[in-house]
């Protein structure tokens, strides 16, 4: 078992390697857009293989529970809770093909790695202009017409306290126009690796990841999007409830 100042400087040193990681996927992405060969089963591969990086890095011990109900050739909106920066790799690792997010404008901002969001088929929503919102989930809509699936956080940011923050409304109306199916994601102990408003890593933490039945929109209707709501919100509450403790 390692001492507290090991675990410290291991926490330093793995974050320090997933920006390193992040970085190189970001540069080599912008390179094959530049020269054409960029595909959306390339990107698949990227994100796969970045989630599965900053996991390691981690050392995250990772169950996955329900992904074997999915079909990976088909176009789902995910929808999970956010409560660490760990809730991106965890899905890009753990879903049947890993979708794109949703995003804030801003992380587009950055330089190298928003760009390479950009070309990658990313999807940034400015929560400030309602015109560029509703170009971007026609935008996402347009990718899971294609066949690619969509991460979205209903709730819009992080939780700070581990509890379920009020849904934003943007994410079903992107489900009523492509008719998806939603599939809610329960994310148990992702808070235990990179707290909420912070980038240090604790290691060795255990994850568990709960891909749920996938609702179909198109037995709502946009007059049921309230009661959609309600029924992903209660989903996706059941499937975060917590590890049971061990004996």
């Amino acid at each position: 078992m390692q001492s507290p100042l090991l675990q410290e400087k291991s926490s330093f040193l793995g974050a320090f390697g997933a920006i390193l990681k992040v970085l190189e996927v970001s540069i080599q992405t912008l390179w094959d857009a530049r020269r054409g060969r960029l595909t959306p089963a390339v990107v698949d591969a990227r994100a796969r293989h970045l989630g599965e990086h900053v996991l390691g890095l981690a050392r995250a011990r990772i169950t996955v529970e329900g992904a074997e109900r999915l079909d990976p050739e088909q176009a789902y909106l995910y929808m999970s809770n956010h409560e660490s920066l760990m809730d991106i790799p965890l899905i890009f690792a753990t879903a049947p093909r890993p979708p794109r997010m949703v995003a804030k404008a801003e992380l587009f901002k950055v330089p190298i790695w928003g760009p390479a969001l950009k070309v990658a088929g990313f999807i940034p929503v400015d929560r400030k202009n309602r015109t560029q919102a509703f170009a971007s989930l026609k935008e996402g809509g347009a990718q899971m017409g294609e066949g690619t699936s969509v991460w979205i956080a209903p709730e819009g940011t992080r939780s700070r306290d581990g509890s379920l923050l009020p849904f934003k409304k943007g994410g079903f109306m992107l489900a009523f126009q492509t008719n998806a199916k939603i599939v809610p994601v329960g994310i148990v102990g992702a808070r235990n690796i990179v707290r909420p408003k912070s980038f240090k890593a604790y290691l060795d933490q255990e994850v568990v990841v709960r891909y749920g039945e996938p609702i179909d929109v198109a037995s709502y209707g946009v007059d049921r999007r309230d009661e959609l709501m309600r029924d992903v919100r209660q989903a996706i509450e059941a499937l975060r409830a917590p590890m049971p403790a061990k004996v």
